[in-house]
């Protein structure tokens, strides 16, 4: 699968689960955003490069796998997916998060490993702020100031934070 026609996911309000692990894809189809029942979206092990803009339509989404893919950055959309608990978007390119992220208060799991994140501060540092996170997996990025362990933990309150270089 290397693509989407315009509208293909129309009518498809009531699907649940959307699984597009090891295609070809270059981006998600724009229409993404008009399935308010989705709860779990894998589009891993792609070659996304984007994501669409529009992502207010996913209430429902708990799960999103975007690992091994092609992103710079994520899209500001992502801030309002207040169901959200588990983001998965290691081994991309992503320089830095998009505003708004620590409104996602439900998330519980993040894995930013293997990015191009050489900061957390603000912006950034908001996710050390949310109150359910658990995991965070950011090593293997370009930080410039690697945050010492014991005071991230202090600060953020997650259990597993994973390995930090």
């Amino acid at each position: 699968l290397t693509g989407f026609k315009e509208g293909t996911l129309g009518g498809l309000e009531n699907l649940v689960h959307l699984q597009l692990p090891y295609n070809q894809l270059e981006s998600l189809p724009e229409d993404l955003g008009s399935l308010p029942s989705l709860r779990t979206l894998f589009a891993n092990n792609n070659r996304i490069a984007r994501l669409p803009e529009r992502c207010d339509g996913l209430t429902s989404l708990e799960v999103l796998h975007l690992h091994n893919n092609c992103l710079g950055a994520l899209t500001t959309g992502i801030s309002s997916l207040c169901s959200l608990e588990v983001l998965w978007a290691s081994y991309n390119s992503i320089v830095e998060l998009p505003p708004g992220l620590e409104h996602c208060t439900s998330l519980t799991e993040i894995k930013l490993s293997h990015n191009a994140l050489d900061d957390l501060r603000e912006p950034d540092r908001g996710i050390l702020k949310l109150p359910g996170l658990t995991r965070l997996h950011i090593h293997r990025n370009r930080l410039l100031e690697v945050p010492d362990r014991e005071s991230l933990h202090q600060e953020s309150g997650v259990a597993d934070i994973g390995d930090l270089t």
